[in-house]
């Protein structure tokens, strides 16, 4: 469960950044995630946070100027099913491609049997790329410039309860022609007094949003902001970056 935003925009000097941010929602029984380290993983280093019961991660950046997060999919239509392995395990398994095409090349390679429903969204700071899986295949839903900021949420009371009134919330705050780093910040610590069980930061009885996190890529660096707790509560915070590993290498179909 997390609803994630993705923005970008181009510097005065030319240079196009792109900045996910992403809320966590997780059972109150689950064991609090460890902090955000960078890891090595063949030539890339990746920064993410670790789920310490699966050993995997919901999100990710590396200095090959790749950004990863993955997200719960709760299709009302489908009988909810599980997979043998953590969704958490998706990302790691992606995190040593160099190219946002090897990682695609990837991501079609693997076993959707092997997973419960996900929606996995990938990109560099040009373009973006959703995959879509029902436990049954993987399938590609969105291949985007990142000419306009993008919106993903996920709920278990079902994905469809919880979409038209959070997407409202993104319309209103990010749907301006020049949306800020703030507006994205306070969309992700939106809530309703009246509807905590929909609102993007989120409370049930069961669940609620337990982290946020940031990553910016930028054609010199990546880097990863850490708040473990809800946006606006009291909570540790961790900040890591790391240089692009190859920033003069031609990148790829950077829209213009």
């Amino acid at each position: 469960m997390c609803t994630v935003t993705a923005l970008s925009e181009r510097a005065d000097n030319g240079e196009r950044w792109v900045r996910v941010a992403c809320n966590r929602d997780e059972l109150r029984t689950r064991p609090v995630a460890l902090p955000p380290q960078r890891r090595q993983f063949s030539d890339c280093v990746a920064i993410f946070p670790m789920d310490p019961v699966s050993g995997g991660t919901w999100i990710a950046v590396t200095s090959a100027g790749l950004g990863f997060t993955v997200l719960n999919l709760y299709d009302a239509s489908r009988p909810n099913c599980c997979g043998p392995r953590s969704r958490g395990l998706i990302i790691p398994s992606l995190l040593s491609a160099k190219t946002l095409n090897a990682a695609v090349d990837r991501i079609a390679r693997l076993d959707a049997t092997q997973f419960a429903p996900f929606r996995l969204v990938l990109l560099n700071d040009c373009e973006l790329v959703e995959f879509a899986s029902i436990g049954t295949a993987v399938e590609r839903t969105i291949r985007s410039n990142l000419s306009s900021p993008t919106f993903f949420t996920s709920s278990g009371l079902g994905d469809h309860l919880v979409d038209g009134p959070r997407r409202e919330v993104f319309r209103q705050l990010l749907g301006n022609d020049y949306p800020t780093r703030q507006q994205q910040d306070d969309l992700h610590r939106h809530s309703w007094a009246d509807r905590p069980h929909v609102s993007i930061c989120m409370q049930r009885s069961d669940a609620r949003t337990v982290s946020y996190t940031t990553f910016e890529i930028t054609p010199k660096r990546v880097r990863l902001d850490y708040y473990a707790g809800a946006p606006g509560e009291d909570a540790e915070t961790w900040s890591l970056c790391d240089f692009r590993k190859s920033p003069r290498v031609r990148r790829e179909s950077c829209a213009t």
